[in-house]
This record gives C-alpha cells, sequence and structure tokens, in this order.
C-alpha cells in the first residue's frame, strides 16, 4: 500500500469516528447544536491560525489561495446543515444518503482535470445512485421525510465540489498550506452562527463541554489525511475510498448500542442494523467499482 492509499484510507477512519462523536455530543453532551458549532469553529480557527503562522507563504498567489478558501467555505456551510440534521437522524443514515458525493467528484475531476474513467466506473455511479434510492424509501422508522431527504442529497452535491476543490487546492499550493486556510475559513463560517442570540447565551454554558468538543475535531485528521491523499491520487480514487467511513459509523454504532446501559434510549436512536445493509452494500460496492481502475493504475487521462 502506497502512501497515498493508505491517507485515503485514514481519512474515513478519523471522519467516521469524528461522526459517532458528534451525534453523540449533539444530543447528550451540548443544549445547543448551534452553539457546539461555534465552539467546534473556534477550535477550528484557532488551529488554522496556528498552522499558517508557522508556514513559508513565499510565492503563493491570491488565485491559489481561492481553491481552500471555497473549500472551507462550503464544508462550514455543509456543516450547518449537517449538524442540524443530524440532531434528529442517525449519523449512518445520514452518510448513506451524502454517498452522492463521489458523482460529483467524478464528474467534475473528468470536466476539469482531464480524468478519463472506464464502463465499471460509471456502472458504480449507477450503483451509489440505486443504493441511495433505496434509503429513501420509508420502511417505517428508518424512512426520513422528503424534506430531510432534499438537504441530504444538496449536502452530498457540496461536498462533491468541496471535494474537487481539495483536489485543486493541493494542485496549487501545498498540502499544509491548504489545510490551513481550508480550517481557518471553516472556522470563521460556523461561528457566524454567533449572530443569532440563543446560540450567543448558549455558548457560555456550553463550554463546559470542550473536552468533548475537541474529541469531535479528530476529524481535523481526517481532513489532514484528505489533503495528503489528493497530492498523491486522484480525485476520484480518495472521494470513492471514503466509502469506508460508513462501515466505521455503523460498526462504532452497533458496538457502543450494545453496550448501552440495560432499559435506556440508544444514544443514536433506534437501531435496526439489518434493513440497512443491502442499500449500504450497494452503495460500497458503487464506490468501490468507482475507484477499482484507479487503484490498479488503469486511469487514463485525455491529451
Amino acid at each position: 500500500m502506497n502512501s497515498g492509499t493508505l491517507f485515503a484510507v485514514l481519512a474515513p477512519l478519523f471522519w467516521g469516528l469524528a461522526d459517532v462523536s458528534h451525534k453523540y455530543i449533539i444530543t447528550h453532551k451540548i443544549r445547543n447544536g448551534m452553539s457546539y458549532l461555534v465552539i467546534w469553529g473556534g477550535v477550528q480557527l484557532i488551529a488554522g491560525l496556528i498552522l499558517a503562522s508557522v508556514l513559508d507563504w513565499r510565492g503563493v498567489t491570491f488565485t491559489a489561495l481561492l481553491f481552500p478558501f471555497f473549500s472551507g467555505l462550503l464544508y462550514g456551510i455543509e456543516s450547518f446543515l449537517y449538524i442540524t440534521i443530524l440532531k434528529t437522524e442517525e449519523a449512518s443514515h445520514v452518510l448513506g444518503f451524502i454517498y452522492l458525493y463521489p458523482a460529483v467528484t467524478a464528474l467534475l475531476s473528468w470536466v476539469f482535470l482531464n480524468e478519463v474513467h472506464g464502463p465499471v466506473t460509471y456502472a458504480g455511479v449507477l450503483f451509489v445512485i440505486i443504493g441511495v434510492t433505496f434509503l429513501s424509501i420509508k420502511l417505517g422508522r428508518q424512512g426520513i421525510t422528503l424534506k430531510v431527504f432534499g438537504l441530504l442529497l444538496l449536502i452530498g452535491a457540496m461536498i462533491g465540489v468541496h471535494v474537487f476543490l481539495v483536489k485543486m487546492a493541493t494542485i496549487r499550493l501545498g498540502e499544509l498550506q491548504g489545510i490551513s486556510i481550508d480550517i481557518i475559513t471553516l472556522g470563521a463560517t460556523m461561528m457566524l452562527a454567533l449572530v443569532s442570540a440563543p446560540v450567543r447565551r448558549s455558548v457560555p454554558r456550553d463550554i463546559r463541554c470542550l473536552p468533548w468538543v475537541l474529541l469531535g475535531n479528530i476529524e481535523l485528521l481526517g481532513l489532514a489525511c484528505g489533503y495528503f491523499a489528493m497530492a498523491r491520487l486522484s480525485a476520484t480514487v480518495v472521494s470513492s475510498i471514503g466509502a469506508l467511513q460508513i462501515v466505521v459509523v455503523i460498526i462504532f454504532e452497533h458496538v457502543l448500542e450494545q453496550k448501552r446501559e440495560k432499559g435506556s434510549n440508544s444514544y443514536l436512536g433506534e437501531r435496526r442494523l439489518f434493513p440497512k445493509l443491502i442499500p449500504l452494500s450497494i452503495i460500497m460496492a458503487g464506490v468501490s467499482m468507482i475507484s477499482s481502475q484507479d487503484l490498479y493504475s488503469l486511469i487514463a487521462y485525455r491529451q
């Protein structure tokens, strides 16, 4: 396994751990999800400023900075929507719908980076769409509302663009430079929630949960691994390997559910693992097909 593949595998591992942490924190540790977003964003902003202060910025153009800037901006908007939905939906259900994003990334990479893929890759895109469609079918309490479904599709599309912008940032900047601008913008965007008076009142009370917020910020490691992977692999491959994230989330949801106290309510919501396995397996198969040709160095670039 080369370093690019290793980083691509580690990224969804950290993201998955962060997703489970976010769900637990906003369900049991923080009263106001938006105040959590502010505290979370503050940590990101400080980390980004510290990193930026020790890097060499000579020769960096303004245009190059736009890619991680807009990546962080999109990421911040996604986080607002994600935290709102995660308050009532299971983490694995949410991530299942969001997995439309490899198709978006593949399309953008084809148009702007001249990445050309074979029929297996495009068949994989179809598998992803089919899997997401199955997840959208209401099966008792496993279903979600049409409004939430629409928001999840929007988040998926935004993540696809965000991932593509990360790739562009690694082309125009060093990985650490891109990471610093990305998380500075991300943190600043999250802190815009302070315009709400209820959020401002909640932050001083919820700041006591800072250690839990730091646990949720393990996703910084996921972002960093994503940048390092993007610098070494194609955007389509990195986004496709990200399918491992849903596996990590399901495993940790299931393990934590088994450990909950007898008679207590599940911290992640009602567990119905098996109904998810078929659509999630289809999604996993699809993203694996998308990445298969690249993983075996069969990707071709248009001349």
